[in-house]
């Protein structure tokens, strides 16, 4: 909660949102626009709702929030049904079990879980990378895209527009 720190919604839970977008649905983001309420003292962002227009056509919303009860849920809807996830970023909490709800259009419903302590797996999977000299560009390339997206959304709130998202800068959209 200390803007000088880099905190708020956007950076601490934002970054989730934006990066399981773009890794979902297989597509970078050519279009944000962001809102964003700040704390009492204007230091840092504590809830933030995003619209991100996706190269393949596609658009997603997300929202996160320091102000209000924890939920860490997506879902994505489509043509042929739909895909919940209510335990999405924090399975720890439910002794690492994970949840995903797959309903069809024509009304069937499944439910499949997933078991793993997702940190312990994430440190475990870098370190043989390390280990095994098998460092992937792609996270770096990852990483930087994501914060790209997220200067977007910044920019976003900052001009009260859409942002063009681009391998080279943040343009303001006309």
């Amino acid at each position: 909660m200390n803007g000088k720190l880099g905190g708020g919604s956007l950076y601490d839970m934002g970054c989730y949102c934006t990066h399981s977008i773009q890794t979902l649905l297989s597509s970078d983001p050519k279009k944000v626009f962001a809102s964003m309420q700040k704390d009492h003292d204007g230091q840092i962002d504590i809830s933030v709702t995003g619209l991100m227009e996706l190269d393949n056509g596609m658009t997603a919303i997300f929202d996160a929030a320091m102000d209000r009860t924890r939920i860490d849920y997506y879902e994505i809807i489509g043509t042929k049904g739909s895909i919940q996830v209510p335990r999405a970023y924090a399975p720890q909490l439910f002794n690492g079990e994970a949840l995903i709800l797959i309903h069809t259009q024509n009304g069937e419903y499944r439910e499949e879980k997933v078991f793993g302590d997702q940190y312990k797996l994430q440190v475990e999977y870098f370190s043989r990378c390390i280990l095994e000299g098998k460092i992937f560009s792609f996270f770096a390339e990852n990483t930087t895209h994501n914060m790209k997206v997220i200067d977007a959304c910044f920019k976003s709130v900052e001009k009260g527009v859409s942002i063009e998202v681009s391998s080279q800068d943040l343009k303001v959209s006309n």
